[in-house]
């Protein structure tokens, strides 16, 4: 069994309203998709940045903050399935930060290197949805 960290954050980032679906349709007046910033990638519905980590060290000053949103519907909330990084890493809740895109609440983890070694977190939302994330601890 897997074991599964879910971490509830409350959102108090205000929503940003979006004119644009992106449905990516080819009418005219169609909006083109939103690019996702530089070292984002998406798995799904689920965007994730940066899209794999790589510490320098070990211990809490060498922690990294991802930071995923979903793209759809606001409000989701995200889980870390540890999978086989549970003796490498350690994940906790950080905080929601400004919108990088309109229409969405991201949300930021910490996760904290603890032993070298290389695995695959997996952050998924209330609907099951999840995105991978590689780790790498020298």
């Amino acid at each position: 069994m897997k074991p599964i960290h879910t971490f509830a954050i409350a959102v108090f980032v205000p929503i940003v309203a979006a004119a644009c679906s992106g449905g990516g349709g080819s009418a005219a007046g169609s909006a083109a998709p939103t690019p996702l910033p530089s070292g984002f990638c998406q798995e799904g519905s689920i965007v994730i940045g940066p899209c794999a980590l790589t510490f320098a060290g070990t211990g809490a000053s060498f922690a990294q903050f991802p930071t995923m949103w979903e793209d759809g519907p606001a409000g989701y909330t995200f889980s870390a399935n540890l999978n086989n990084c549970t003796k490498i890493v350690s994940v906790g809740p950080y905080s929601t930060v400004l919108p990088p895109a309109p229409g969405t609440i991201p949300w930021s983890f910490t996760v904290t290197p603890n032993a070298a070694g290389s695995c695959t977190l997996e952050f998924v939302d209330a609907n099951g949805n999840s995105a991978p994330l590689a780790v790498t601890v020298p």
